[in-house]
């Protein structure tokens, strides 16, 4: 089984948790391109991601491979703004080639997020788990 974390965890320990299974926990943010899961609580959440002269937004990027397992917009459109628990494997930028003089890239539209995380589920936090959970 996964272990489960919050955004920021994942985002502190992205070298060591690249390739991993994990459970991620946060806020579902819908973008015009996709989604992003961002920290939860909001007072907690970082403004940004920087990683050498770099700045990236401080959610990670939701990915789905070319796979079975394809998202369902209805239901992730429904739960923009609610929280989420996503189970899937996280890749950071140490995944992804050097650009040179442009830098490192990153995931997402325009390389804005400084990973994603492939799912291979995503579910709705329900309000019993939330009050299992004291938040």
């Amino acid at each position: 089984m996964a272990v489960k974390f919050p955004v920021n965890d994942v985002l502190t320990r992205l070298a060591e948790l690249h390739g991993v299974p994990v459970q991620l926990e946060g806020i579902l943010a819908a973008h015009y391109e996709g989604y992003e899961v961002v920290h939860y609580p909001k007072v907690e959440r970082q403004s940004e991601y920087v990683q050498g002269n770099t700045s990236y937004q401080s959610g990670i990027w939701l990915a789905f491979g070319d796979g079975s397992i394809q998202p369902n917009e209805r239901a992730l459109s429904r739960w923009n703004g609610k929280r989420v628990r996503i189970s899937g494997v996280v890749r950071s930028l140490s995944s992804l080639p050097s650009l040179g003089w442009a830098g490192q890239g990153g995931f997402g539209p325009w390389g804005r997020w400084p990973a994603e995380i492939e799912a291979y589920s995503v579910q709705r936090v329900t309000a019993e788990e939330r009050r299992e959970d004291g938040v």
